[in-house]
């Protein structure tokens, strides 16, 4: 899945939390391998309301959307859902790496 594809469904993924009552302050994505072709992605999230539910409890609710909102192809792309615990702008990875960048749909 590329970027601008996964982008795309992240958007829909934000829209379906906030509807349902768990809105995001922030979202973005790193690849789980960096370089690697057809790599999965690690998504991170930051959520005000996450340390009021127990981060367990958030995580399942942040699941849950996500099998609601990705089909199964897409679903093999995500290697895990990270939970902030307050809002924070993508930053620099250890070891040096490039700066990630937010996804945006096209």
């Amino acid at each position: 899945m590329d970027r601008k594809e996964l982008a795309s469904k992240i958007e829909k993924y934000r829209k379906a939390c906030e509807v349902k009552g768990y809105p995001l302050n922030n979202i973005w994505a790193e690849e789980a391998f960096p370089g690697v072709v057809g790599t999965s992605y690690i998504i991170k999230v930051a959520a005000d309301w996450a340390h009021k539910k127990g981060y367990s409890k958030s995580l399942d609710i942040l699941i849950d959307i996500l099998w609601e909102t990705f089909n199964e192809k897409g679903r093999r792309f995500v290697f895990a859902i990270f939970l902030n615990p307050k809002e924070e702008a993508p930053h620099d990875s250890p070891g040096g790496q490039e700066k990630t960048q937010p996804l945006q749909a096209a």
